[in-house]
């Protein structure tokens, strides 16, 4: 009776540990977007994610959702960050996968046969965006969601409010100069208007 006491004490301290550290490593890495985003229609833009890895923590894969409007952006390819580079010591066992898996949203997985160990931040992945010819001048947004990273014992699910970052579409150059020049002949207008009075 007390071997199988001990035995499930021991199976209990060791699902808690688990737990314990599954929450810790979730806690253990941070996201945000590299610097503003902005084009104009045709133009191409590249979202670069950061990950900031505390603790000491290993990083052997990543799994998330991005959303994004789809009537102002495409989605055109994806590639993984400069954070993987020195941990693909075999690219057969490297994968890196991006799709649009629903319109306006992008699935990302990174994975690695070796973790990444003593890096504290880098870039995780580069999404590149095309601005859709005749999208409407404003602001928009890339969200995160379902993000999963995990170290080579156990991943978690990233917990709280995730990283967006804004995208500005801003007006062609050409339909500037057009309003520029509209606005000018309607001055002229209104001032030989004025002088015949």
């Amino acid at each position: 009776m007390m071997k199988r006491t001990c035995r499930i004490a021991a199976l209990a301290a060791a699902l808690l540990g688990s737990t314990l550290f599954f929450a810790a490593d979730a806690n253990a890495y941070g996201l945000s977007f590299a610097g503003g985003l902005s084009g104009a229609p045709g133009d191409t833009i590249t979202a670069q994610l950061l990950v900031d890895v505390a603790g000491g923590e290993d990083l052997l894969a990543a799994d998330f959702g991005m959303s994004f409007d789809a009537s102002k952006l495409s989605f055109l390819a994806g590639r993984a960050g400069s954070i993987w580079v020195p941990a693909i010591v075999d690219p057969t066992f490297f994968s890196f996968y991006a799709n649009v898996s629903a319109p306006g949203q992008v699935t990302v997985s990174v994975s690695n046969i070796a973790p990444i160990t003593g890096v504290a931040s880098g870039v995780l992945a580069e999404l590149d965006f095309q601005v859709l010819p005749g999208a409407a001048a404003g602001p928009t947004q890339l969200s995160l969601a379902n993000v999963t990273l995990g170290g080579d014992v156990l991943g978690g699910v990233l917990p709280g409010v995730l990283p967006s970052a804004n995208v500005a579409v801003v007006p062609e150059p050409a339909a500037f100069w057009l309003f520029a020049a509209g606005l000018s002949v309607l001055a002229m207008w209104a001032s030989r208007r004025r002088g015949q009075r």
